[in-house]
């Protein structure tokens, strides 16, 4: 995800702002999507285990928000790299 963020961001000439917000919606809705249907797949069984654990409470809805948001961040911290390396190249 981090790479294919990087590369988008580096390929589409944007603003540092706009690369670090489109790489975190893009990784944070695809990564809740596909958190959310592998978690549906299982009954939400491993979910709601880790919530236990980690949150202290059963929540598996939580997790894969938690999920999102960390993969949202990666995805914005690579898009913001590349578009600051690309505006650093053309400056």
């Amino acid at each position: 995800m981090a790479l294919a963020a990087f590369l988008i961001a580096l390929l589409y000439p944007q603003s540092p702002g706009k690369a670090f917000i489109s790489g975190f919606l893009a990784v944070f809705l695809l990564w809740g999507i596909l958190a959310t249907m592998m978690d549906a797949r299982n009954d939400h069984i491993l979910a709601t285990r880790m919530a236990n654990l980690i949150l202290k409470s059963s929540s598996p809805g939580m997790m894969v928000v938690i999920t999102a948001v960390l993969g949202g961040i990666v995805g914005a911290l690579s898009a913001l790299s590349a578009s600051v390396l690309r505006y650093k190249k053309t400056a």
